[in-house]
């Protein structure tokens, strides 16, 4: 019951943050003609993707300083993010004894029991790393302005000062800080997707689990509108994904987003062509433990 409390709350957050905010440039988020050629996929690698960008930077009238907006952008998913992050957190704490493999399990319900732990856990961690991503890009915004100047000296090393001037706000994002724009969409959608895929395989469990051979007419009621109420919220899932891939002004699909974003992560922090980053490289050894024991754990419940 503490689950639909939390996914109501969530819901409920989420609309007012959504109807409240100031409009933003997204609805504009390019010129006419620009946004009918990106009707067409963005195939042919980053040839057409430098041609986008050029075109953001060269792109006639409506030209304006766009940091201030980035920057209510980004912070606008504080809010919802944090949201998600303690919803998917107190589901985990609440529903891990119940997702603990027991001996009577099938393959089936230990393999579930397994992905819907994974799935609160990595909807927390998106969640987070989108607020954190969003929260520093911001101060980088609000700084823009004395990067290069002799005010902050050597202390500035490694940051590169940001062309605001743009049509849109979404549209310098894509043009000057790429990574940050997929870190933080990324890390929020995701990680919503990922909450609501663990509450309804939770909800799935509790009707599969009922033996409809011998059980009363209570139960199979029960089972029955627990079956409902999952393939329900999987159908939320499924329609938020079609309505955000109808929504990505820059990128062809959300596939196109994780790949893209997988290709960036790849290329900044682990195969840097400049010098090495000792902090990126420390930060990828306790993830690769991670999915070692993951492997573990699947080994070990499911076989």
């Amino acid at each position: 019951m503490r689950i639909f409390v939390l996914a109501l709350a969530f819901m409920a957050q989420f609309c007012t943050a959504t109807t409240s905010r100031q409009p933003l440039e997204g609805r504009q988020l390019l010129r006419p003609s620009l946004t009918r050629s990106m009707k067409t996929p963005l195939r042919g690698g980053s040839t057409k993707r430098s041609a986008l960008k050029t075109a953001l930077s060269t792109n006639g009238g409506g030209m304006e300083d766009q940091c201030s907006a980035a920057y209510g952008w980004m912070s606008d998913l504080g809010g919802p993010a944090s949201l998600v992050a303690g919803a998917a957190i107190a589901s985990f704490f609440e529903l891990r004894e119940r997702l603990v493999p027991e001996d009577g399990d099938s393959h089936l319900v230990k393999a579930m029991k397994s992905v819907i732990t994974m799935l609160l856990l990595s909807s927390f961690c998106l969640e987070i790393a989108c607020l954190y991503v969003g929260t520093i890009t911001g101060d980088q915004l609000m700084s823009n302005g004395n990067i290069g100047s002799a005010t902050l000296g050597v202390w500035q090393r490694g940051i590169k000062k940001v062309n605001c001037v743009a049509e849109s706000a979404g549209g310098m994002m894509f043009r000057e800080l790429e990574f940050e724009y997929l870190a933080s969409r990324v890390g929020f959608f995701q990680g919503i997707v990922n909450w609501i895929f663990a509450i309804s395989g939770t909800i799935f469990l509790e009707g599969w689990t009922i033996d409809p051979k011998t059980a009363d007419k209570k139960a199979l009621a029960s089972r029955k509108l627990s079956l409902i109420a999952s393939y329900g919220t999987l159908s939320l899932a499924l329609w938020m994904l079609a309505f955000y891939n109808w929504h990505l002004p820059f990128y062809e699909n959300y596939m196109h987003v994780m790949t893209r974003f997988a290709q960036m992560t790849w290329t900044r922090y682990v195969w840097h062509p400049g010098a090495p980053r000792f902090m990126a490289i420390a930060a990828f050894l306790p993830l690769l433990a991670s999915g070692w024991y993951t492997a573990q754990v699947c080994l070990d419940t499911w076989f």
